[in-house]
């Protein structure tokens, strides 16, 4: 595996996956369609999803493990394409932990 491009590529989707959420959470914000709790786990993915863009980008262990978090809750959105992506992304960030376990 090539731990440079693995760590380049988790980062470039941690921040896609950033920018996805933050258009989510204004629209259910500005929608109306948000209580307390939706705020509050929108704001939460939004900072594990922070955490994981700088963790990669300074090559530490919490931004794979973040990364690890994000994917599943991506995969527990249950839609389809949230579920694909999450996956992949869940296996890119597990075999980056044990690359940095070993390593």
């Amino acid at each position: 595996m090539d731990y440079e491009k693995a760590i380049k590529n988790a980062k470039f989707f941690a921040v896609g996956i950033l920018v996805l959420a933050i258009i989510t959470f204004c629209l259910n914000v500005f929608g109306g369609a948000s209580s307390t709790l939706t705020i509050f786990l929108g704001i939460a993915q939004l900072l594990v999803i922070i955490a994981a863009i700088k963790g990669l980008n300074d090559n530490q262990m919490y931004g794979a493990i973040c990364g690890i978090i994000v994917s599943v809750l991506l995969i527990l959105n249950r839609d389809i394409i949230s579920i694909i992506f999450g996956i992949l992304y869940l296996i890119d960030c597990i075999k980056l932990v044990n690359y940095m376990k070993n390593n």
